[in-house]
């Protein structure tokens, strides 16, 4: 799963739920898999979210779920040590709640309920 086109296929063009997650955070070649941000439904059960931070040893990329387009790469940096990927995380980490919050906010204004 450490190539882009890989990391993008593997994940159902949908919202995902927890389980969804964790199972792509222990999929083969990621580190680690996160959301900056949970959603509720207005209906049904269970948080969801349209946003993704995958880790892989060299990569952290902040995928999120574009209407019509499906899961979109919107940051990708490389990272070669430890001390490097604290800041990359902490960059890709701060774009992703920023993006995620104002796509959010827009759906709410517009009232779009998918």
């Amino acid at each position: 799963m450490s190539d882009r086109s890989d990391i993008i296929s593997s994940i159902p063009d949908e919202p995902l739920s927890h389980s969804v997650v964790e199972a792509i955070d222990a999929a083969n070649g990621v580190q680690r898999a996160i959301s900056p941000t949970w959603q509720t439904p207005i209906q049904g059960e269970g948080e969801f979210t349209e946003d993704l931070i995958i880790i892989t040893d060299d990569h952290v990329r902040y995928l999120s779920r574009e209407r019509g387009e499906g899961w979109v790469i919107k940051r990708e940096e490389t990272y070669a040590d430890d001390e490097e990927f604290e800041h990359v995380m902490d960059d890709v980490h701060d774009y992703a709640c920023d993006y995620s919050e104002e796509r959010i906010e827009k759906k709410m204004r517009e009232g779009y309920v998918e």
